[in-house]
């Protein structure tokens, strides 16, 4: 399973995405739903970003939004401010996280390149 931290911020995601009433936000009808709330294409194309970028987000993938991506998740979601802080904290932390990261280099093989 991928990182705790992306599954977290994930499954807030989809009940932010849940909480929210279409019909009230404009989006029409169309299809028949079988969730409740907005689809995630909705929140995509309100986020004004790529379905299937929002879809990896949103299941836990390893995507590394921007400060503004955040921001339009942020309005299409109808974040309250402690929620929008929520989520940019958890990017700060997410890009701390991956940039930490370095792959393993023994000693013999960095040595050899000199």
């Amino acid at each position: 399973m991928g990182d705790p931290r992306r599954v977290e911020f994930g499954d807030f995601l989809r009940s932010r995405r849940e909480r929210l009433n279409p019909k009230l936000l404009g989006v029409a009808n169309g299809r028949r739903r079988r969730t409740t709330g907005l689809r995630r294409e909705e929140v995509a194309e309100l986020a004004g970003i790529g379905v299937d970028w929002y879809i990896r987000l949103e299941q836990g993938g390893t995507v590394n939004p921007s400060a503004t991506t955040i921001d339009a998740l942020a309005r299409a979601l109808r974040l309250s401010r402690a929620e929008h802080a929520h989520s940019r904290r958890w990017r700060a932390m997410a890009s701390i996280a991956h940039s930490s990261w370095k792959p393993y280099r023994s000693r013999s093989s960095a040595s050899s390149r000199t």
